[in-house]
C-alpha cells in the first residue's frame, strides 16, 4: 500500500473519547497564577511521548484517520504514522537541524523543515513544529505571546490560541505523570482540519519517568 493510500479510508473514522471527568468546584486562585504555575512544570518536561489518532480533513482532502506515535527528547522528536490497522505509514524523525521521512519501500528523504516532508510525500501537514508545543498545552514560543495567554479555564489550562495561522481548540484535558495534559485537540486551518485524539502519556521530568 502506498503512503497516500494508507492513510485513504472508505468513510471518515469518528474519535471517540472517554466519559467526561467528574465537574470540579472552581478553584480560588486566579487562573492567571495557575497558569503560571501549569508553564514552569510543563516547560520543565525533559522528555515526553504519546499514542494517538488523528482524523484530517479538509477541501479537496478525502477524510481520513490515522494512529499516531510521537516521542520527543529535546529537540529531537520521531513521528510514526499508522493506518487504523497498525501498518507501518510513514516514519519521521529530526531535530534543530532538519529533518528526515521514511516511507515503506523508499530511499529516506530530507529537508530543512518536517512540514515540507509531510506536505511532498502525503497531501497534507501538520504544524510540527508548534505542535510539539501545543500538545502540552502551551503556546509555542512567540514574542506576541504575553506571560498569561487569554484563553483560560478556572483552573489555568489553556482553551484556545491562534498561533501561525492555526486556531488551537483544546477540548479536554487528562491527567498524566502529575500533570493535567490534553487529551483531545482540534486544530483548524483554511484549507485543513486536525481533531487528535491522545490516548497515553508518557512524561519524564526531574529525572522521574511518569
Amino acid at each position: 500500500m502506498s503512503a497516500r493510500g494508507g492513510f485513504l479510508l472508505a468513510g471518515a473514522l469518528l474519535l471517540v473519547g472517554c466519559a467526561a471527568p467528574t465537574p470540579r468546584e472552581p478553584p480560588r486562585v486566579e487562573a492567571g497564577v495557575l497558569w503560571q504555575q501549569r508553564a514552569a512544570q510543563l516547560q520543565a518536561l525533559d522528555a515526553w511521548s504519546f499514542n494517538g489518532r488523528a482524523a484530517v480533513s479538509g477541501p479537496g482532502i478525502a477524510s481520513r484517520t490515522v494512529r499516531v506515535s510521537w516521542s520527543m527528547a529535546g529537540d529531537a522528536y520521531e513521528l510514526a504514522f499508522m493506518s487504523v490497522l497498525g501498518q507501518r505509514v510513514a516514519e519521521l524523525s529530526g531535530g534543530a537541524d532538519g529533518a528526515t521521512l521514511r516511507l515503506p519501500r523508499e530511499e529516506p528523504r530530507s529537508a530543512g523543515t518536517p512540514e515540507e516532508l509531510l506536505d511532498e510525500a502525503l497531501g497534507w501537514t501538520a504544524p510540527v513544529r508548534g505542535l510539539r508545543h501545543w500538545v502540552l498545552g502551551l503556546p509555542a514560543p512567540s514574542p506576541l505571546f504575553g506571560r498569561e495567554p487569554a484563553e483560560l479555564d478556572p483552573w489555568g489550562r489553556l482553551l484556545g490560541l491562534d498561533q501561525d495561522g492555526w486556531r488551537v481548540e483544546f477540548d479536554r484535558y487528562t491527567e498524566a505523570g502529575g500533570l493535567e495534559l490534553p487529551q483531545r485537540l482540534t486544530l483548524s486551518h483554511p484549507r485543513l482540519r486536525i481533531r487528535l485524539l491522545i490516548d497515553e502519556w508518557k512524561l519524564e521530568h526531574d529525572g522521574r519517568r511518569g
